[in-house]
């Protein structure tokens, strides 16, 4: 089974919580000492009934304070220019606020994720990318082939969703050839979606890797690439692997396994 990633929080993270409970209670206080005080109405004055609020009426609204905080940012950010580090900001938020849970997750390197991957015991590994070379070279010379290749050699499935492009179907028949010749050729598929798909799922993040374990789903982001920092990945809670599993299986499907028209 792939190790599970602790809930990790580091001086960071708290040290952004301590300071988003300061400005509440910064806040709370100024409500506090400035709220209007009630007055007594003089006798030949009458006082307006209470309006008493709809049963059907939200009793307060439900997002966290966590949630509202992100909300701002982004609309902070949409009047912004459109740039690198403001376009993953935007994913990084939307992120967030589609699955607050995240925000407690540990961030790890692909290094880590190698490792992770070289002990899963998953009967099915998911990779959902737009990379048209559909594996094997990731940033800082990280190399997944090995790991892919042996655990194929385990009897584990891989399926790639990818972009449809000219490339990606080519790279698909190299590997399905390679893997041929190794008589592997029935433990990995790929399959193809059009730019509209990877328009959507853009929005939140750029790819994602879903282990199929034998007792829990394991979900990693890829997380934005910011600055100088890339090659990023953070993990899902179990409920947002589920959902995405259940997705996934609808997309796969739909998705292309035709071969390109004859140019």
């Amino acid at each position: 089974m792939i190790p599970t990633l602790p809930i990790a929080v580091n001086a960071d993270q708290l040290a952004v919580g301590l300071a988003i409970v300061g400005l509440i209670a910064v806040v709370l206080a100024l409500v506090i000492t400035f709220r209007p005080r009630r007055r007594t109405p003089p006798n030949h004055m009458s006082v307006a009934p209470r309006t008493e609020p709809s049963p059907d009426a939200p009793l307060s609204d439900t997002r966290s304070c966590f949630q509202t905080t992100l909300k701002m940012v982004g609309v902070t950010l949409d009047s912004l220019p459109s740039g690198r580090d403001v376009d993953a900001c935007r994913v990084a938020i939307t992120l967030l606020l589609e699955s607050p849970a995240v925000s407690l997750s540990e961030v790890i390197d692909e290094r880590r994720l190698l490792a992770l991957e070289k002990k899963t015991n998953a009967k099915t590994v998911w990779i959902i990318s737009p990379d048209q070379v559909i594996e094997f070279e990731y940033a800082e010379t990280v190399s997944f082939s090995s790991a892919v290749l042996a655990n194929l050699e385990r009897g584990i499935k891989y399926r790639y969703l990818v972009r449809d492009t000219a490339p990606t179907r080519r790279r698909a028949d190299e590997l399905q050839a390679f893997l041929a010749d190794l008589g592997l050729s029935d433990t990995l598929e790929v399959r193809f979606r059009p730019d509209e798909y990877w328009n959507v799922l853009g929005r939140r993040t750029e790819e994602f890797v879903l282990f199929e374990e034998p007792q829990q789903l394991v979900l990693f982001y890829r997380f934005p690439a910011f600055g100088a920092v890339d090659g990023r990945w953070v993990m899902a809670p179990s409920a947002d692997a589920a959902s995405r599993l259940a997705d996934l299986c609808a997309t796969w499907a739909l998705a292309s396994v035709k071969p390109p028209p004859a140019t």
